[in-house]
């Protein structure tokens, strides 16, 4: 899935007769590998009179893979066409600005210098920078005091790129900790809300390679109820801080005061693979009172056995609001009721599975579990 902040939008400039003239705009996707190449899995022709035509909303194309390495390929496209206003062109400028003449520490470029970005340490600067399996650009530098600073995942601040593009470890804690300002809101509870937001993780075990710098690409999953959820994935760290304009805060609108809230830690696996879990913790929400902000840190253990060896702790902060606390007394003489997800891939089955049960399902006899 592609967003604003990854390059989701373009403006075509050309004239309505040239366009229809054309007849067929064709779109490809291609799968970027660790070599650099780039093999096609199919493409999609589409009438240039269904872009005049539309007015935004969300078309799905099929991929012809005929003629591709990927010829078992069965996915789809989705795109959005519309005619562009001044509105639409003015925002495209805004974003290009933002990107415009900006280097990694905040400085302006020199005119033609297309190498310095807000993605890659400056020529002057002293660093390495890194790309994975997925394209993903890690990056570690000094300014020109010495002080070691780090790329902000997973984006800069929108309204503050220049500031907010690569911070020391100081700063980095310090923003985590500040107010979140994107949530996203999920359950179809009416009961009250819980306010959640993921601040980070400490003392990740490492599941990847440890090679250049190739350490746990973490993000946390969060289940309560008939919700479930996910923080953005910051890559290549074993204590993830999330910044508090990416995704990593939730409402989560509540059924029973006595539901669980359940926190999984995971590795994200990429393209093609299951998702390494970490670690998890359930939170009892009738243990917080109402109206009253926590910040708490839980260790985390792989299964709900929660003892021996843990594997790193996360540290969130949580606020829960009741619309009748009348309602939530009655509501508590009485257990929980059954809640069920819906889920359409197997490997985000997995994810809500293990985030609910742990790696191990204690409720089994096995060697394992054993």
């Amino acid at each position: 899935v592609w967003t604003v902040l990854t390059g989701s939008l373009f403006v075509l400039r050309t004239r309505r007769e040239d366009l229809c003239e054309a007849g067929d705009v064709f779109f490809e996707v291609r799968d970027h590998n660790f070599a650099g190449m780039a093999t096609s899995l199919g493409g999609v022709a589409v009438d240039a009179e269904i872009l005049v035509r539309s007015d935004g909303e969300r078309l799905e194309f099929p991929l012809d893979s005929s003629g591709t390495l990927a010829t078992d390929v069965r996915g789809s496209l989705a795109l959005r066409f519309r005619l562009a206003d001044k509105k639409d062109i003015d925002f495209m400028l805004d974003l290009e600005d933002r990107a415009k003449g900006i280097t990694s520490l905040g400085k302006q470029k020199e005119p033609g210098n297309k190498k310095n970005s807000i993605h890659s340490p400056t020529a002057k600067t002293s660093g390495q920078t890194f790309t994975n399996a997925l394209g993903i650009t890690r990056s570690i530098t000094k300014d020109k005091e010495g002080i070691e600073r780090f790329r902000v995942q997973p984006c800069p601040d929108p309204d503050d790129v220049e500031r907010t593009s690569w911070l020391t470890r100081e700063e980095l804690t310090l923003k985590s900790s500040a107010r979140s300002t994107r949530w996203l809101s999920a359950g179809s509870g009416k009961l009250g809300r819980i306010h959640l937001e993921v601040l980070g993780c400490r003392g990740l075990p490492n599941m990847d390679t440890g090679i250049l710098g190739d350490y746990t690409d973490a993000f946390v999953c969060a289940v309560f109820e008939d919700a479930i959820v996910q923080t953005d994935v910051i890559f290549d760290t074993l204590s993830p801080k999330f910044m508090p304009w990416c995704q990593r805060a939730f409402i989560l609108n509540v059924t029973h005061p006595s539901s669980q809230l359940f926190l999984g830690v995971f590795d994200y696996g990429g393209m093609g693979k299951e998702h390494d879990h970490i670690g998890r913790i359930a939170i009892n929400i009738s243990n917080y009172s109402a109206n009253t902000e926590y910040v708490q840190s839980y260790r985390i253990f792989p299964s709900s056995h929660a003892a021996g060896k843990d594997y790193g702790n996360i540290t969130i902060r949580l606020r829960i609001e009741w619309y009748d606390e009348r309602e939530v007394l009655m509501m508590a003489l009485s257990p929980p009721p059954s809640m069920h997800l819906n889920i359409s891939k197997k490997k985000n089955w997995k994810v809500a599975q293990m985030t609910c049960e742990g790696k191990y399902k204690m409720d089994s006899y096995s060697f394992d579990t054993l």
